[in-house]
């Protein structure tokens, strides 16, 4: 369905008319853009820069994020001035936020989004009463380095702002469909997603709550900027800082196991079924009643990659993928008097190794066991007892921990939108005394003639032949010039309601212990701004 773009601009429009009456010396700028044209949108907007007292400020906000297409919160452009000889001050804020429409499949995905962030720009513009900042931030940008923390706190904040003022103008399916979209991502493998950063699934169904028992349509009383981020201040201040970390203790499994190709049932089964943790569960729950989804059984997760349980769990299981592949390929192996069975199985695992999955790897140990199949088979040793011999030797040199520690750093770059291939692997791999064996897997891998010919024969392009179509008619009608920048050619986008806080995806781990890690620096510079 096409957006309504003026219908969007009007609703933008009014939107911050409000705010702006709010909080006196506050500007919420968006820059409304299709992929491609960002900068393009931002240049159509030069006479706001030029006459605006923080103008200036605000386009070197833009101008420092110009490489991302994606929508967000970028920043706080303030200028103070002071007169009538310093004993009074003026604040001229404007807050920078940029929409890519082509990332919205409906008018309130996008109005969703313009209210999510013009709550950060809000929140940010009240730092400035904050003691840190009060007398001593005077000019430039004002972009907080939240912490894990306080980013998701912020967004809880803002997502129950942005659904409330939706609710009040008639999309009141907004509170459940952004639980439902928020839920969902943290079971899907989207680069930059960061789900445990928008937990607003903990608090939709008290949201829905506000809005029919205190809110309502019909209330008299209703301001379209204060009722609903007071009411959202007093939902937020209800959650304990454990809520948040439990939140971020469902996340990181879920993600784990959305990296290794689980679908949303399996993850969500894993974690119903299979956690020991309680609060763990009870966000499970409220991820399936958010999403209306059946989980998958008990018998379903049988024989997958599984992180909602103990390491030593995983590592038992993860011994006996490598027992249970080990006999099958050996039968194959015996059926075809070859050691490719063996081969063919380690490469397909260092294949899959390169995408950060080690469950049952054994690649190193399934090379070592084929050689000495085929030495067997043209000597004197029975095939079979030579090969069990070989694997298990070769098993005694893997180390789970060397596994693991190549398979983040590789979950970590997938996750960042990097591509990993298995040559990349042996980088990821390094010298070290742990992961010697997989580099020398990888080797043998890529020493394969017909590793080579697959390779060949992936990179080898299909031919294109043009579709016979009939030229242009005539010239191009007439049409109103544009209001937002023009739109590049369409592109393929990820399915959902749209980007920035309606669409998720992630980095290697969510900061359950309170770290900041690398990504979250990042994020928190971008005020929520998406991954």
């Amino acid at each position: 369905m096409a957006l309504k773009i003026d219908y969007i601009q009007d609703v933008c429009k009014g939107f911050t008319n409000y705010v702006e009456a709010r909080y006196p010396g506050l500007v919420l700028k968006y820059i409304l853009h299709h992929r491609g044209q960002r900068n393009d949108a931002i240049e159509m907007e030069r006479n706001f820069f030029n006459d605006h007292p923080a103008g200036s400020v605000a386009h070197n906000i833009l101008k420092k994020s110009k490489a991302t297409q994606q929508s967000g919160f970028h920043g706080l452009a303030v200028q103070k001035k002071r007169y009538f000889f310093g004993l009074k001050k003026k604040l001229d804020c404007v807050g920078v936020m940029t929409i890519n429409l082509d990332d919205y499949g409906t008018d309130q995905a996008v109005l969703a989004d313009i209210y999510h962030y013009g709550c950060h720009a809000i929140e940010t513009y009240n730092l400035l009463n904050h003691p840190k900042y009060k007398d001593r931030f005077t000019q430039g940008p004002l972009i907080p380095k939240r912490s894990p923390l306080s980013l998701a706190k912020v967004n809880l904040l803002a997502d129950i702002f942005s659904v409330l003022i939706l609710a009040h103008q008639g999309y009141e399916s907004m509170i459940q469909a952004l639980a439902s979209e928020r839920s969902l991502n943290t079971m899907l493998a989207k680069p930059n997603g960061r789900p445990w950063h928008f937990p607003y699934p903990l608090a939709y169904q008290a949201t829905e709550k506000i809005w029919t028992d205190i809110i309502g349509p019909k209330n008299k009383n209703y301001d379209p900027i204060k009722t609903p981020l007071d009411m959202a201040h007093s939902l937020l201040a209800s959650y304990e800082d454990e809520s948040f970390t439990q939140w971020w203790a469902f996340c990181e499994p879920a993600q784990e196991m959305a990296w290794y190709g689980e679908l949303p049932e399996t993850i969500l089964g894993a974690a119903l079924h299979t956690s020991d943790n309680p609060l763990v569960k009870a966000n499970a729950i409220l991820v399936e009643s958010a999403l209306q989804m059946s989980p998958a059984d008990e018998t379903a997760l049988e024989g997958k990659y599984n992180a909602f349980v103990k390491e030593e769990t995983q590592v038992e299981r993860h011994s006996h993928k490598v027992e249970e592949t080990f006999e099958l390929i050996l039968a194959q192996g015996i059926l075809k008097e070859s050691s490719r069975p063996f081969m063919e199985a380690a490469n397909a695992q260092n294949i899959q190794l390169a995408e950060g999955k080690i469950f049952g790897w054994c690649a190193s140990a399934l090379q070592s066991a084929g050689r000495a199949f085929e030495s067997a088979l043209s000597g004197q040793r029975e095939p079979s007892q030579a090969a069990q011999i070989e694997f298990k030797g070769a098993q005694l040199q893997i180390k789970y921990d060397g596994l693991k520690s190549v398979s983040n750093e590789i979950m970590k770059r997938r996750q960042a939108g990097q591509t990993v291939t298995v040559n990349d692997v042996k980088d990821v791999v390094g010298s070290s005394e742990d992961t010697f064996f997989i580099e020398r897997s990888i080797e043998t891998t890529m020493n394969d003639p017909e590793y080579e010919q697959m390779l060949d024969a992936a990179l080898t392009p299909a031919p294109i032949v043009a579709p016979k179509a009939p030229g242009p008619s005539g010239p191009a009608p007439n049409s109103p010039a544009p209001k937002v920048a023009p739109q590049a050619a369409p592109q393929a986008s990820m399915p959902g309601m749209g980007a920035g806080p309606m669409s998720g995806g992630l980095p290697s781990s969510p900061p359950v212990s309170q770290k900041r890690t690398a990504e979250d620096q990042t994020e928190n510079e971008k005020q929520g701004e998406k991954t």
